[in-house]
């Protein structure tokens, strides 16, 4: 018994939407400008782009039909319930506040050389060069935080964002205060197992601001001499 076989050639840089009609088209098109028979090779020509634009088109509605839908109402309550869940920790830190009771005795001042900061005590100023050095060792594979800024940003950018955060960080120290943007993080719920069945399923991981901790790591430095 005799089957008939056929040979097809395929190639790795074939588009995954060129299709048999297309392939017909272009030897057409080749077999008329081949001929020299310029009206027949224009006519080929434009015949064979008209059908690539309609195949595109069809294509690329084709991969719109297969991404995953947009974050539906049960994602969302899906998202309050889990901040609602890891937030319940913070609520039963606070205790009530408590009036203070009234005192009979007169309040003594302190002594002045007790609050008085000592004269050996060194303030901490930042240097644009222990910026500059953190910057260049930030890990760019990891993600940014909530205020977008990316360590492969501050690694690649370090020559002119060191400058710029050093005169933040150093305001921030002489004010005794730190931006609220820096003291944001986002939470990321990570599945401990493949099956959910609670809340408590999730492990949450928080993304914090890479400038803040590098913020961090010039303080903690410098409490450590």
């Amino acid at each position: 018994m005799c089957m008939p076989t056929e040979t097809f050639c395929k190639y790795s840089n074939n588009k995954p939407w060129f299709t048999a009609k297309l392939k017909k088209l272009r030897h057409a098109k080749e077999d008329a400008y081949r001929g020299e028979d310029k009206a027949l090779y224009k006519q080929a020509r434009n015949q064979l782009t008209k059908e690539i634009r309609i195949v595109k088109r069809s294509y690329s509605e084709k991969l719109k039909s297969r991404r995953p839908p947009l974050p539906s109402e049960a994602n969302k309550d899906l998202a309050d319930d889990l901040n609602t869940f890891y937030c319940r920790f913070e609520n039963n830190i606070f205790t009530p506040l408590i009036q203070p009771s009234p005192m009979s005795a007169p309040i003594t001042p302190l002594d002045s050389s007790l609050t008085t900061p000592s004269s050996t005590q060194v303030a901490l100023t930042i240097c644009e060069k222990d910026v500059y050095r953190l910057f260049q060792r930030q890990k760019t594979r990891k993600a940014p935080g909530p205020d977008g800024v990316s360590p492969s940003c501050l690694k690649a950018c370090a020559d002119q964002l060191a400058p710029i955060f050093t005169s933040l960080f150093n305001r921030s120290l002489e004010l005794c205060e730190v931006p609220s943007c820096f003291k944001l993080s986002t939470i990321i719920p990570v599945p401990k197992k493949a099956s959910i069945t609670g809340l408590n399923d999730y492990r949450p991981v928080a993304l914090t601001s890479f400038v803040m901790k590098t913020f961090e790591k010039l303080v903690l430095a410098h409490l450590k001499k």
